[in-house]
């Protein structure tokens, strides 16, 4: 298993680098990229749902982020690169964190940050 998550986090980071250190915070919750594919089984199992199982990190069109709170994970943040929205924000086991509605309007708020990232991937591509 230890062989199959190191492939898939050269996969992942070639292809989500330019996101890495993204992170935001406000009312005590700081909002960050997941990183790397260990992050993924940290933040399911934490979480209890299926972000690490369901290989999110192998969606091209999408990008994770763990909401936390004094470093602990509360929510697990999925947005669409295509559309440039939240496709989903689930706290432990799917259900929405007491942190739920502050949680997406600070991911809400930040986005034009991811889509400030991928104008720079674009103009190194040329």
């Amino acid at each position: 298993m230890r062989a199959e998550i190191e492939k898939a986090q050269g996969l992942y980071a070639e292809e989500k680098k330019q996101f890495f250190g993204l992170c935001f915070s406000g009312a005590g919750i700081t909002i960050s990229v997941l990183e790397n594919v260990s992050e993924f089984m940290t933040e399911g199992d934490s979480l209890r749902h299926c972000v690490f199982t369901n290989e999110y990190f192998k969606k091209i069109d999408s990008l994770l982020f763990s909401a936390r709170i004094d470093n602990k994970p509360i929510e697990t943040i999925e947005v669409s690169l295509s559309k440039m929205e939240i496709a989903q924000c689930r706290g432990l086991r799917n259900h929405n964190s007491k942190h739920h509605k502050a949680i997406f309007s600070l991911m809400k708020k930040n986005l034009y940050q991811i889509r400030s990232r991928m104008k720079k991937k674009k103009a190194e591509q040329c």
